[in-house]
């Protein structure tokens, strides 16, 4: 049986991202990391709330940001917008709209990540490491660098 984000779980190990299926107690865990930088320590891992077999995973590279539209079996790079950034958070929301915290910054896509900017606002220009959402449209919360 094909492990199937929605129907499982996600975990992402650094180096490596497992997917497992159920039904538990008796999980599989099988590797789903193909086409993801070798040398690239994955920190965020998000789920497309509208559809469970995209996702995205963002890595301490340049660039940070790799995309999935078929669970986690196969994955590509890029992100125009992102520079040579490394992404640690990602945040989907219902809206369609995909949120990054990044070193340069908050970054956000329309376009499932293909292209990025930083969003409308006096937001400052600081590293951000994470984020949460306070409603569907954008995220009510970052975490930024105050040194």
């Amino acid at each position: 049986m094909k492990p199937r984000p929605g129907a499982g779980l996600a975990v992402l190990c650094a180096f490596l991202i497992l997917n497992a299926c159920r039904p538990a107690p008796t999980w599989r865990w099988e590797r789903a990391e193909l086409g993801l930088p070798r040398q690239a320590v994955v920190l965020a891992l998000a789920a497309d709330p509208a559809d469970p077999d995209r996702l995205w995973a963002g890595y301490y590279a340049p660039g940070g940001l790799a995309a999935s539209r078929d669970g986690g079996q196969t994955w590509t790079t890029g992100g125009q917008g992102l520079a040579d950034s490394p992404v640690f958070d990602l945040l989907p929301l219902p809206g369609g709209s995909l949120w990054a915290a990044t070193r340069a910054g908050l970054r956000v896509s329309s376009d499932g990540g293909a292209s990025w900017r930083p969003p409308t606002g006096e937001l400052p220009a600081v590293a951000a490491f994470a984020l949460a959402a306070r409603g569907a449209s954008s995220p009510g919360w970052m975490a930024p660098d105050c040194t």
